[in-house]
């Protein structure tokens, strides 16, 4: 990734998808960041979709889909790590820790507590205790590295 040139500034329509992301609108989030990973740079695909990946494991765990939120988030976490430490502004290291959390949460609770980690996942800053099984999630949010950028949702 060396020839990339880190100094443009990510679409805009990209931090329409990261404010979606926070705000838990995973759909339109998906949506926002397919139309901008079907034209990026094939050296920037794997960015977009690792993240619009995580929004649709975000959106299966919200239905109860235990197995397409476990494969998804999975293969985001993948795409993403050779993004780190930061990229486009995004602090990608803090998605991909918080990310491996939430996932190993999921392998190890199972199926059988899908409905347990569905309702755990609340947009946010602050780290979700599941008491149940007195286990401590960090929250799954994207921060943003740039902090001149704007987010309504103040983060």
């Amino acid at each position: 990734m060396s020839e990339v040139d880190l100094s443009s500034p990510p679409p805009e329509e990209f931090l329409a998808g990261i404010e979606q992301f926070n705000q838990g609108e995973y759909y339109a989030c998906h949506d926002t960041l397919e139309a901008i990973w079907m034209t990026a740079p094939v050296f920037e695909k794997p960015f977009y979709q690792g993240i619009l990946q995580s929004a649709v494991a975000l959106y299966h765990l919200g239905n109860h889909n235990w197995r397409g939120a476990a494969i998804l988030l999975g293969e985001s976490l993948q795409r993403l790590q050779q993004y780190e430490p930061e990229y486009q502004g995004v602090d990608v290291t803090e998605l991909v820790d918080s990310g491996f959390a939430w996932l190993e949460a999921l392998q190890t609770l199972g199926p059988e507590q899908v409905r347990v980690m569905a309702n755990a996942v609340t947009p946010g800053l602050t780290p979700i205790k599941i008491r149940e099984f007195d286990l401590t999630l960090p929250p799954l949010h994207i921060s943003l590295t740039d902090h001149s950028s704007t987010d309504s949702s103040g983060s």
